[in-house]
């Protein structure tokens, strides 16, 4: 805790951050953080498009991709 004196009046602020802060018209503080680089959501953002990329060419090609399934699934016919 800090111990913060103003005129006559003590005020007992945390040392963290609150959740809220009120702000008056006369004083205005801009607060600064450091943050992570953005390159994990920037991978995220990839690899989401690529996986609707390829849900939207399987749509797409259904037809193609219906015959290769039904081929490879098929059963095998004995010759005479």
């Amino acid at each position: 805790m800090v111990e913060v004196s103003v005129t006559d009046v003590i005020c007992i602020l945390p040392l963290r951050d609150p959740e809220f802060v009120f702000y008056d018209q006369l004083k205005q503080t801009m607060n600064a953080y450091r943050v992570k680089p953005a390159i994990f959501d920037l991978l995220l953002a990839v690899c989401i498009a690529a996986y609707l990329g390829v849900i939207y060419l399987a749509i797409q090609h259904f037809g193609v991709l219906y015959s290769v399934v039904r081929r490879i699934t098929a059963p095998k016919t004995k010759q005479h």
